[in-house]
Parts: C-alpha cells; structure tokens; sequence
C-alpha cells in the first residue's frame, strides 16, 4: 500500500471513531486514493455517521463505495 493510501486509511479509521462508529466490522481499502468500506454496523444511526466520516477525509475528485449493512449486536 502506498504511503498515501495508508494515511486516508488512518485518517478514515479516526474519522470513524470520533463519529461513534464502531468500525470493528468494516473494511476500508484504499488504492490510488479511491476508497472503499464495506462491512456492518450495530445500528442505522452508526452507518448514517459512516459517510459523513468518510467524506470528511476523501477529496478532490477521489471515489468512495459505501457498503455497510446494520447488524445489530445479540446481548451475551
């Protein structure tokens, strides 16, 4: 991975922490600056604060594909 794909990597994981998302179940690839995060949250409000997240980090005529589902969490 390039080194500049590694910092939106980064980037989009503190994005996505400070949003409240639990990111333990996504995945976010990033390859020439085009990103890519799939996977599943716990509830509709966490995947309404994946994209906001994202954008925040990904400019400049770059892509992102969104695909995350909601799953909620089964209490222990």
């Amino acid at each position: 991975m390039k080194a500049a794909d590694q910092r939106i990597r980064t980037a989009i994981a503190h994005a996505l922490s400070r949003q409240g998302v639990d990111a333990r179940n996504l995945s976010v690839d990033v390859l020439d600056g085009a990103v890519s995060v799939r996977g599943s949250v716990p509830s509709n409000e966490q995947r309404a604060r994946v994209a906001p997240a994202v954008g925040a980090v990904v400019q400049g005529g770059k892509t992102a594909q969104i695909a995350v589902q909601v799953i909620p969490q089964t209490p222990h």
